[in-house]
């Protein structure tokens, strides 16, 4: 029988720590071979966006699963800084998440814990989603990597963000 080993690397977060340039765009649509089409056409990432489209829960599924296959990195944009949507994106199989209207320090590290597992974070396990190979990646192994590999990205889009952006942009 196959074994399943090792967390898949994000290519986009390795490419930004190796100080290079990362293109990518939105999928406002619920179409998995427009996602495809943009990692054929070259681009490193896709957002899929929950917050200002139809896109519903099982439609971002098929998108992750578009963009892999395109080796794409995809990236949700949740409709809230909130730990269960987090979560859904994350259990799915997203290589990250977009989370908007973070505008002070406490709305940031929030995200984070929201995105990480323990120690780094207070994220809820379950060992059996997707983004875990349904089981299949060892436990420890999946939630190192989980922990190592996923990108968490806040917007800023306010004046109070912008106010308190040196403080955001300390959270790690």
């Amino acid at each position: 029988m196959k074994t399943v080993s090792q967390y898949p690397v994000n290519g986009v977060k390795q490419a930004m720590n190796e100080g290079k340039t990362v293109y990518g765009t939105f999928a406002l649509l619920g179409e998995p071979a427009l996602v495809e089409m943009i990692g054929y056409a070259g681009l490193d990432f896709v957002v899929i966006d929950t917050e200002h489209s139809g896109n519903t829960t099982e439609q971002a599924g098929s998108l992750i699963r578009a963009a892999e296959i395109a080796n794409i990195t995809p990236i949700v944009r949740v409709t809230a800084n909130a730990p269960e949507l987090i979560l859904r994106a994350l259990d799915m199989g997203a290589g990250g998440i977009l989370v908007p209207q973070v505008n002070t320090v406490a709305e940031a590290r929030a995200a984070v814990r929201a995105a990480r597992y323990a120690p780094l974070g207070e994220r809820g396990l379950a060992g059996v989603v997707r983004a875990a190979r349904y089981g299949f990646v060892p436990m420890q192994e999946y939630l190192a990597g989980a922990n190592r590999e996923t990108l968490v990205i806040i917007q800023v889009e306010h004046v109070d963000a912008v106010s308190n952006l040196d403080e955001i942009l300390a959270v790690e």
